[in-house]
């Protein structure tokens, strides 16, 4: 299963009152997923009811169950809760669960970001934020695609909803923290 982060505009797109969860983008054949009845478009908020927050989470709390086991997620579907039995499989050197949190673009940054998966930290990436596309303000500042943001005005960021509103709020140029080719720097950004 292949899930992203429920940014602010998708939950408007899905009819959902708030940006917690895991959204499922993709179900493959054969796998616990499908056999559970999961589809593209569910956002699964717990797990045997320990809360989802993020699309970053599931992995883990999955990962700490045994293969074989029963677990119950309560998904949204169609803005409507439901729960769904599913047996999890042995990983077989199968990827079980894919979180590559894509989100839309904060427009008045001119950023596209994803949060840093579990492997990438497995590698030795710092947490935050990975930089896909960049233009306009964050294209000037010099950012680009592959930095990771650390942090905002000396707060960590990992979130892609905190930074949009890190820009909402900004009245002056914002100090990001980034990290590029194993070097960390500081590069003033100021919201458009």
């Amino acid at each position: 299963v292949a899930i992203q982060p429920v940014t602010p505009s998708l939950a408007k797109a899905f009819g959902l009152d708030d940006v917690t969860g895991a959204l499922v983008s993709e179900v493959s054949a054969d796998t616990a997923a499908a056999a559970a009845g999961l589809e593209p478009g569910d956002v699964i908020t717990a797990v045997d009811d320990e809360t989802v927050k993020t699309s970053s989470e599931l992995p883990s709390i999955i990962s700490l169950r045994e293969p074989g086991a029963k677990v119950r997620l309560t998904v949204l579907r169609d803005g409507k809760p439901r729960e769904i039995e599913a047996q999890l499989m042995a990983l077989d050197g199968k990827k079980v669960a894919s979180a590559e949190p894509v989100t839309d673009a904060e427009p008045k940054l001119g950023l596209t970001v994803r949060g840093v998966t579990e492997q990438e930290r497995a590698a030795g990436m710092p947490d935050g934020l990975r930089i896909t596309a960049v233009e306009g303000p964050a294209r000037r500042a010099g950012l680009r695609p592959g930095d990771v943001l650390v942090s905002v005005d000396r707060k960590p960021v990992t979130d892609p909803a905190e930074l949009s509103k890190l820009a909402r709020d900004a009245e002056r140029p914002l100090a990001f923290l980034i990290e590029r080719d194993g070097s960390r720097l500081y590069v003033p950004v100021k919201a458009g």
